[in-house]
C-alpha cells in the first residue's frame, strides 16, 4: 500500500450514480483520482478487479476515459473497454463477467457543458454511502496502488443483442426461431424506425437488433435524431409504422405511433405490464412522482402494487435491484426497468423488443388504437409537462426552497380553499439527491420536481376535468411568477430524454 498526498473532490460533484458536473468543475484530475479512488475501495474487498468501462464519442469523454483508466491501472484493476457504447451493454457485461465494476463515460448524453461518469459498483448504482466513501480514500491518499493492471478492448455487441432477444422472448416455442412467424408477421410488423438521440452510442447496438430482427419485419430504418425519425416514418404513403428513439446512452426510450405522434412514458409502462402479464400476484412497481393520479389507478386496476418515490430520474433506480418484490420500475422521461426476466436495470433495448413482442401479436391497424387507448387512460386531463432551466446562479435547493415557502403560505392565506389543501411537501429520495413539492386540492394538484441537475426543474399539472385542470395550471403559474421562476410552453414528451 503506498500513502501520498491525497485528493479532495467537490461533494456536489456526485450524484445519482455517478460523478456529474460543469467542464470547468469536472476536470481530468477528477477522472485520474476517481480511477484510483474505486481501484483503492475494491482493493480492500478483492484481491483481483475487474472493471467493464465505455465511453461515448465526445472529445472530452474519450479524455476522461484516458485518465480514469489510467488511476485504475495503477491499481492493478484489468479493464475491459467496449469503445462506444451504450450505458446497458457495459452493466450487462460486468453481471455476466463477474466484473466488481462497471463505468460509463460521458458528454454528449448530457447537456451542453457537462461531463459525467456513471458508476455501477459491485453491481449497483453508486449510492450517497459509497460515494463518501470514495472521497475520504481520496482525502485520505491511502491508495492501494499495485502490479497487474492491463487493459484490453472488446466489442461485446453480440453477447448482449443475443440475451436481449433471449429474454425478449417474441417467438411462440423456442425462443430463437423467428422463422414460424415470419409470414404471418410480415404484415403486421411492415415498418419500424429506429432513431438515436444524435451524438449517441447506439448505432451499433441498432444495426444489430435490426439484422436479428429481420426475419418478422419487412422493413427496418436507422436513423439519427428526432427529424429525422419522423422524416422516415412519413415515408412511404400509407404502411404503418412504429418510431423507437433512444436516448444517447440506451437508458430511455421514446415511441411514435404512425402519425409520427410520441406516446407517454407512462402509457407504455401500463401498456407492458398489462400485455406482458408482469403483474400478477400483486407485484410492486416503482413509479416517479410525476406519473399521474389516473395512472395510478389504472395500474392498481390491473393488479400492481404501486408506490410513487419522491425524486426524480436516476435516484429511482438506485435500489431497484435490492428491492425484491419490485418487478417494474419507470420514470416520465422514458427509462423502464422490467425485472421478470432480463437484470434489474434500465434498457431501453429491451424494453423496445419487449414492445415489438406484443404488437408482433397485433394487426397493424390496431397499433394505434392500442396506443392512444392507452396514452388516453393513462394520461387523461393531465397531460401539461413542462421542463424549466433555471436561469439563477443559486441553484434549485434554493428554488425548491421558496416554491416550498409559497405553498406553505398559501394554506394560510387562501381562506376558504385552505382546507382544500391536502399536503405540500420538500420530500428527499433515500440518497438526499432528488428534490420535490407538491400542492394539492380536492380535484386536482401540481408538483415540481428538480432533475439530476441543478438548473432543470420538471413539473406537472393535473386534474379530474378541465376545469380542474386549468386551476391547477394557472395555480402553478402563479407560484412561478410569485417565486421568480421563468415559465416556459409545455414540451411534447420526447424532449425529456434528449439531455438524460
Amino acid at each position: 500500500m503506498t500513502t501520498t498526498e491525497g485528493y479532495r473532490f467537490e461533494s456536489r460533484l456526485f450524484g445519482g450514480q455517478g460523478i456529474f458536473g460543469a467542464l470547468e468543475d469536472l476536470g481530468l484530475a477528477d477522472g485520474y483520482f476517481l480511477g484510483k479512488a474505486l481501484g483503492s475501495f475494491l482493493a480492500y474487498k478483492h484481491e483481483k478487479i475487474y472493471a467493464c468501462l465505455a465511453a461515448d464519442k465526445g472529445a472530452r469523454a474519450l479524455q476522461l476515459e484516458s485518465e480514469l483508466v489510467r488511476g485504475l491501472l495503477e491499481c492493478g484493476v484489468r479493464v475491459l473497454s467496449f469503445a462506444s457504447a451504450p450505458t446497458p451493454l457495459v452493466r450487462f457485461a460486468a453481471i455476466e463477467l463477474n466484473a466488481q465494476l462497471a463505468i460509463s463515460i460521458t458528454s454528449e448524453s448530457l447537456p451542453d457543458g457537462y461531463n459525467g461518469v456513471k458508476i455501477f459498483l459491485e453491481g449497483f448504482a453508486l449510492e450517497r454511502e459509497r460515494a463518501l466513501q470514495l472521497q475520504n480514500i481520496a482525502a485520505s491518499g491511502n491508495w492501494r496502488t499495485r502490479e497487474g493492471g492491463k487493459l484490453a478492448r472488446s466489442d461485446g455487441c453480440d453477447a448482449y443483442t443475443t440475451r436481449l432477444f433471449a429474454d425478449a422472448a417474441w417467438a411462440e416455442g423456442d425462443e430463437g426461431d423467428y422463422t414460424q412467424q415470419k409470414m404471418a408477421n410480415r404484415r403486421t410488423l411492415e415498418s419500424v424506425v429506429f432513431a438515436q438521440s444524435e451524438g449517441g452510442a447506439m448505432a451499433e447496438v441498432l444495426a444489430s437488433i435490426a439484422e436479428r430482427a429481420s426475419p418478422i419485419l419487412e422493413k427496418v430504418a436507422i436513423v439519427e435524431g428526432v427529424a429525422e425519425m419522423r422524416k422516415a416514418m412519413q415515408a412511404g404513403g400509407g404502411k404503418k409504422k412504429l418510431g423507437f428513439l433512444f436516448n444517447r446512452d440506451g437508458t430511455a426510450l421514446q415511441v411514435f405511433d404512425s402519425f409520427a405522434r410520441a406516446v407517454p412514458s407512462e402509457a407504455l409502462f401500463v401498456l407492458l405490464l398489462r400485455e406482458g402479464g408482469l403483474v400478477g400476484g400483486r407485484k410492486t412497481v416503482l413509479v416517479d412522482s410525476l406519473f399521474a393520479d389516473s395512472t395510478i389507478d389504472e395500474l392498481r386496476s390491473i393488479g400492481a402494487r404501486v408506490q410513487r418515490r419522491a425524486g426524480y430520474g436516476a435516484g429511482l433506480f438506485t435500489k431497484i435491484g435490492r428491492e425484491r418484490e419490485v418487478i417494474a420500475a419507470a420514470s416520465c422521461d422514458g427509462h423502464i426497468a422490467l425485472m421478470d426476466r432480463y437484470y434489474a436495470f434500465e434498457d431501453a433495448c429491451y424494453v423496445a423488443l419487449r414492445l415489438l413482442a406484443i404488437f408482433s401479436k397485433r394487426g397493424a391497424g390496431e397499433w394505434d388504437a392500442i396506443l392512444r387507448s392507452r396514452s388516453a387512460a393513462a394520461g387523461g386531463l393531465a397531460s401539461d409537462i413542462k421542463r424549466v432551466e433555471l436561469a439563477t446562479s443559486e441553484g434549485r435547493l434554493a428554488t425548491m426552497a421558496r416554491l416550498q415557502a409559497w405553498v406553505k403560505a398559501q394554506g394560510k392565506t387562501d381562506g376558504e380553499h385552505s382546507n382544500d389543501q391536502q399536503g405540500t411537501q420538500l420530500r428527499k429520495n433515500d440518497d438526499e439527491l432528488g428534490l420535490e413539492v407538491e400542492r394539492r386540492s380536492k380535484n386536482w394538484r401540481w408538483v415540481v420536481c428538480s432533475a439530476d441537475f441543478e438548473n432543470t426543474l420538471l413539473m406537472r399539472s393535473e386534474g379530474g376535468d378541465m376545469a380542474a385542470m386549468r386551476l391547477a395550471q394557472y395555480d402553478l403559474s402563479r407560484a412561478m411568477k410569485d417565486c421568480g421562476i421563468a415559465d416556459i410552453e409545455a414540451r411534447e414528451a420526447v424532449g425529456f430524454i434528449s439531455h438524460l
